[in-house]
């Protein structure tokens, strides 16, 4: 569910982006479409499930977690030395 909230979130900057926005079909049905995700996601957690059924909740938001920490890692780490080389590579093709 929550990659198809992101998905739908996505949507209106995509095509604003690309010159192809549409007020009914890029904003207001997927902000109807993010209201029942929502309500989807809100009802599986609260009220709180029973022992086993409680623990893919939780792992969602760890999963999550360890997924925006990677981003920061990759972004401070990796990305800037990319960056430089393709800068490198653009100059010399220039």
């Amino acid at each position: 569910m929550l990659q198809h909230a992101i998905a739908t979130l996505s949507l209106p900057v995509y095509t604003k982006r690309e010159k192809e926005f549409h007020i009914i079909a890029d904003l207001i049905i997927p902000a109807i479409a993010i209201i029942f995700i929502g309500f989807a996601i809100f009802s599986t957690v609260y009220p709180v499930p029973a022992f086993p059924l409680n623990l893919p909740a939780y792992m969602v938001g760890v999963w999550i977690l360890i997924g925006l920490i990677l981003i920061i890692i990759l972004k401070k780490i990796f990305i800037p030395e990319k960056l430089k080389r393709l800068q490198r590579l653009n100059k010399k093709n220039y």
